[in-house]
């Protein structure tokens, strides 16, 4: 297994009050699949993809990468974890804007010991007639695409991808997803994305649906939709 929560809970206490934001979670996520987490607003899926990733322990519980604890981990082991082991990818698009697109991606190389080859990622998601633009050229769809591409050229193990479509319409929305699925089947990259579009459930290996801190199911996709066949929701 790539990930194993086991009886993970987070609870941030305010005022008096406790808030669960993750209650006894207990979870195993396979190496190569894309992976969607589901919920409405304030279900836990944010908390999730930041214990996952590193960017918060849990209150309570044992989350594994690889065999190894996270949640024993120092901040200087996390941000190791991170830089040697993750990609991101944010609704908002994160680039430097002085930069031109290809340099915004090669800062991704520079991060990694073993980054794929740029100028291939870069023709991956179609930019390679783009790359000497600066992001205010671009529309949204290919600002995206230069975010993706600046997080796999690191060659991940996990791209974490929090809303990754919510700042776009449906035909530059699926564009996106087809990206990343593509990435998927090419580089074998574990895809881990949160989203509160059902629709995108589709799509994914595995399906993990929140409410309240809890998984309330997960199912597995006997047929994995296209992206491009994605009702949108």
């Amino acid at each position: 297994m790539l990930y194993e929560l086991k009886n993970i809970s987070k609870t941030y206490k305010s005022i008096g009050e406790t808030n669960h934001a993750l209650d006894d979670i207990t979870l195993s996520l396979k190496k190569g699949e894309v992976i969607v987490i589901l919920g409405p607003s304030g279900s836990g899926k944010s908390t999730m993809l930041n214990l996952l990733s590193g960017l918060d322990k849990p209150t309570r519980g044992q989350i594994l990468f690889e065999d190894i604890r996270l949640d024993k981990m120092n901040e200087e082991s996390l941000n190791d974890y991170r830089r040697k082991h993750l990609g991101f990818i944010f609704q908002s698009y994160n680039l430097i804007s002085n930069l031109t697109i290809k340099e915004n991606i090669e800062l991704g190389s520079h991060l990694s010991s073993n980054p794929l080859n740029m100028e291939e990622v870069i023709d991956s998601v179609g930019l390679s007639s783009h790359k000497n633009k600066y992001p205010y050229q671009l529309s949204g769809g290919q600002m995206q695409r230069v975010a993706i591409a600046r997080a796999l050229v690191k060659n991940p193990a996990v791209l974490f991808c929090d809303e990754p479509t919510g700042a776009l319409d449906e035909a530059m929305g699926k564009n996106i997803l087809k990206v990343l699925q593509e990435m998927n089947k090419k580089y074998k990259t574990t895809m881990i994305i949160v989203t509160h579009n059902p629709s995108i459930a589709d799509m994914a290996n595995t399906v993990i649906r929140m409410n309240s801190g809890k998984i309330v199911e997960v199912t597995q996709n006997k047929k994995v939709k296209k992206a491009e066949e994605l009702r949108w929701a």
